[in-house]
């Protein structure tokens, strides 16, 4: 950037700022959120026992305690085993052990409702953790929480009904700066037109969601599966994959995103547990 078109982002920054506030719409104060994924507790010893999740995953939440975010979004393979009653219980635990005015969203994976993604897991799903989705605004963003595993399992009736929310959500978030969408899987790793494989949404549905995302101008989809960060692109919509807490599948530890948000950008780092700074500014 050369310094004439520095100073007029600058100027023009600050001439939006004093309308603003003479109009009497004061720009919303930085906030920042965590963002964990896949503490899949189970996974390390195939479900024999989850000491290994229950030391990382308490290392999370002491750190999430220290930084004090304005919320933590969990997307997803929360245990490995679906259904599995000690390791829901252990993660419940933990979760509990976050301060009470920090809330937490979560929405659901393939390992916590099954490849096929039947009722019955979805009920226990729902009955342990509540909605498998969610709709909040905060300051100048609206963060919707989807199901991916009922588009990945292709359960037409549950994900056509769980399409038409997300349009009615992202329809009453026209008047926010951010919009955000939290998943499971990615759309696409590569490219819109890639093959099906296990990590990504079918082709058959994948456009729709990019054509509904960029209708409604989302700007982020955060999301989880792989435990690895990766990062792709859908003309203005950016898919960030967050490695996850636990269990790595790459050579960057386990660690969390953190997500703040400005009245102008947003930024996002993640965070191996062992170099997460003592606060964040």
């Amino acid at each position: 950037m050369t310094m004439l078109s520095f100073y007029r982002q600058s100027i023009t920054y600050s001439v939006l700022l004093f309308l603003m506030i003479w109009m009497g719409c004061s720009p919303s104060e930085p906030y920042f959120f965590v963002h964990i994924t896949d503490t899949q507790f189970g996974m390390k010893e195939n479900n024999a026992g989850f000491s290994h999740e229950t030391a990382m995953v308490t290392q999370a939440v002491a750190a999430i305690n220290r930084l004090n975010p304005a919320f933590v979004v969990i997307t997803g393979d929360l245990v490995h085993k679906e259904g599995d009653v000690e390791q829901i219980g252990e993660l419940k635990r933990l979760i509990s052990q976050i301060k009470k005015t920090i809330p937490v969203y979560m929405v659901p994976g393939n390992h916590d409702v099954g490849a096929s993604a039947p009722d019955e897991l979805m009920a226990l799903y729902r009955t342990n953790f509540g909605n498998d989705r969610f709709s909040v605004s905060h300051k100048n963003t609206t963060l919707i929480g989807i199901n991916s595993q009922v588009i990945w399992a292709k359960r037409d009736s549950a994900e056509n009904e769980q399409y038409q929310w997300i349009e009615k959500e992202l329809q009453k978030a026209n008047t926010s700066q951010f919009r955000f969408v939290f998943a499971h899987h990615p759309l696409f790793l590569q490219n819109p037109g890639e093959e099906d494989v296990y990590q990504n949404i079918p082709g058959e549905y994948r456009n729709k969601y990019i054509d509904l995302f960029d209708k409604y101008h989302v700007q982020y989809m955060f999301v989880g599966h792989l435990h690895r960060n990766h990062a792709v692109n859908a003309g203005n919509l950016s898919i960030i994959v967050t490695n996850s807490v636990s269990v790595s599948h790459s050579s960057e530890p386990p660690g969390f995103r953190v997500i703040t948000v400005y009245p102008d950008k947003v930024e996002h780092v993640y965070y191996p547990l062992e170099t997460l700074p003592a606060q964040i500014e």
